[in-house]
């Protein structure tokens, strides 16, 4: 799966667990997951003043829990083990008087599971999918009916959704810090399919308050054989923000920068849409908009980063360039005080 999650910071701390492939993370951990049905990922999200206590030790109770048992997982084990690890968190301090909101989703094969607590919400997306023949919706909800116990974890989901993804379901949608309406969720996982940042960020936008969103995309099988480039050659738009590091950013013409990394990432969005309707504006847009200084270079070249190379660029950027095909438009990228928009040329 392609996944990432974007937050609005308030006195509330926002985390999150983000492990978009199981097999390789328990190798690297020591996890016995090699007889989960595969693909299998996790992604949470965890909010409240103990968000990070409670993050740091979900997965760690969930996943060997899942290792105790090396034979086939039936929806109703895996769904008691998600329960089991609730019920660990539960007692971690049942009488704490700053609850915590989580969301939580499994994935093992072609099967989705949901657990969660307080002011969180799953959702699964049909894409291209806003009027279905059928009358059915395009997003299904994941939570399921909760009780109104206290303690860390107030209005505990009293059992663990689950649902197939065979029934055409092509993206997830976790969020906490108020709901948000399938009229919201839809046109933002199909305007920005693909690129779960962008997606995620314009959801973002229609929470009321502070929140998290994270947006996950489930990928077509990868073309075997096809070895990666030694390099790529890539054009892309820039737009700079105040960081707590970086109190005063400038753009090529020393200009002094003052929108912060969501206005940065919201303008981007709209440049996004703009090139899914025509690809060929690149350039123009570039030299219009982007604070890079490769802006400034004459005619097609606006924006040219020329061939890029492994080992010379930050690693998410890497990984969103060398993941790119000829002609892709890339989601939105965050270095360190920028956000970017790549195309691949060559």
């Amino acid at each position: 799966a392609t996944v990432d999650a974007v937050t609005r910071v308030d006195s509330d701390p926002v985390h999150r667990v983000l492990i978009p492939d199981l097999m390789k993370a328990g190798q690297a951990l020591k996890w016995r997951v090699e007889h989960l049905d595969s693909p299998s990922f996790l992604f949470a999200l965890f909010k409240g003043q103990l968000a990070p206590s409670v993050a740091k030790v979900f997965h760690k109770k969930l996943v060997p829990r899942l290792g105790t048992f090396l034979g086939e997982w039936n929806d109703d084990m895996v769904k008691q083990a998600m329960q089991q690890t609730m019920d660990d968190l539960e007692a971690l301090n049942p009488s704490v008087s700053q609850p915590v909101s989580l969301v939580a989703a499994l994935g093992m094969g072609d099967r989705v599971f949901v657990c969660g607590c307080g002011d969180a919400h799953a959702s699964l997306a049909r894409l291209g999918c806003s009027s279905p023949a059928d009358g059915d919706s395009a997003i299904a909800c994941l939570s399921a009916a909760r009780d109104s116990r206290q303690g860390l974890l107030p209005s505990r989901f009293s059992s663990v959704g689950s649902v197939e993804l065979g029934q055409g379901y092509e993206g997830l949608v976790l969020h906490c810090g108020g709901n948000v309406d399938a009229k919201i969720l839809e046109p933002a996982l199909d305007c920005f399919s693909g690129r779960p940042r962008a997606a995620g960020g314009a959801v973002l936008q229609h929470l009321s308050g502070p929140g998290a969103v994270c947006v996950a995309f489930f990928d077509a099988p990868l073309e075997a054989g096809l070895p990666e480039p030694a390099s790529v050659r890539c054009k892309h738009i820039v737009l700079k923000f105040v960081t707590d590091k970086i109190k005063r950013p400038t753009d090529h013409a020393r200009r002094v920068i003052t929108r912060n990394q969501e206005s940065a990432e919201q303008a981007l969005r709209a440049l996004l849409v703009q090139l899914k309707a025509d690809p060929s504006t690149f350039s123009q847009l570039a030299r219009s908009h982007s604070e890079c200084p490769t802006a400034l270079k004459g005619g097609d070249q606006s924006g040219d980063l020329g061939w890029i190379r492994r080992g010379r660029r930050p690693k998410n950027f890497e990984e969103a360039v060398f993941g790119l095909k000829v002609g892709d438009l890339s989601d939105i990228v965050v270095v360190e005080n920028s956000a970017h928009i790549i195309l691949r040329v060559a």
